[in-house]
């Protein structure tokens, strides 16, 4: 971030970007579509060591904000680790019906 970036306005107005493109990956989740979240953990490392610069009277006034951000974060997380395993668990049942299609091609020889 440079030194302009750093005021509370342009910090309130990252921190909305960023919440709004974690709420576009849990609907994107959602739909049972995969999302590309390239970045989006050094954005929110830079976004809070902006935060942490600031004045402590400033950086206090995005307290509940970015503890919002963590519940939205904790979702997105818990969401895409259920689509990990569904995705696991669909390949695992992919995988047991083609070696089972594979044995039953082998016995028809």
């Amino acid at each position: 971030m440079t030194e302009a970036a750093a005021s509370p306005e342009v910090l309130q107005r990252d921190l909305t970007e960023v919440s709004v493109a974690i709420d576009t990956a849990r609907r994107t989740v959602e739909r049972g579509d995969f999302v590309d979240l390239a970045g989006l953990d050094a954005r929110v490392g830079r976004l809070c060591s902006a935060i942490k610069d600031l004045p402590r009277e400033q950086g206090r006034g995005f307290e509940r904000p970015l503890l919002g951000l963590v519940d939205d974060l904790t979702r997105l997380t818990d969401m895409l680790a259920d689509q990990r395993e569904q995705v696991r668990q669909s390949l695992v049942g992919s995988s047991s019906h083609h070696q089972a299609a594979s044995a039953y091609r082998k016995t028809q020889k």
